[in-house]
């Protein structure tokens, strides 16, 4: 059995769904609701990727 590279497509779907779940793991059971920089602090991501 051979391993197929993933396309560019595949990876970034895979990079987006990263994020996604990076962004939810932020949040804690305590938290209602965070604020944009909150987020960003406790990710590491910049603001302009957690807004997309």
């Amino acid at each position: 059995m051979t391993d197929i590279p993933p396309s560019p497509a595949q990876a970034d779907g895979v990079a987006a769904l990263d994020r996604a779940i990076a962004i939810l793991d932020a949040f804690t059971i305590a938290d209602r609701s965070l604020g944009l920089a909150e987020i960003a602090a406790r990710t590491g991501l910049y603001k302009s990727t957690i807004l997309r």
